[in-house]
């Protein structure tokens, strides 16, 4: 038996937008997404808690700050994840 397996992670290449993802439960869900293979877009009122939760989740994740009730503001964050990775595939509120 192989100790070892070169399987790729479930959601490799998958793009997932986490409101709130600077609290304890969004930052972990970001990092769960992220060991996973999933590219995290990491959003939350505040934009330097926002970048620290996407570097702690890794996989080239990123933070951006915005109010989830502002709709400019959700539209500029998805304009910016789709200007970083195509487009989003999950999203989770």
């Amino acid at each position: 038996a192989k100790l070892a397996s070169n399987k790729p992670k479930p959601l490799t290449g998958q793009v997932v937008l986490v409101t709130g993802g600077a609290g304890a439960i969004g930052a972990a869900t970001a990092k769960l997404f992220a060991d996973n293979g999933a590219h995290a877009v990491v959003v939350d009122l505040d934009a330097s808690r926002a970048a620290e939760a996407a570097k702690q989740a890794g996989n080239n994740s990123i933070g951006i700050g915005a109010d989830i009730t502002d709709p400019v503001q959700m539209r500029a964050a998805f304009d910016k994840a789709v200007a970083v990775y195509g487009g989003l595939d999950i999203l989770v509120s």
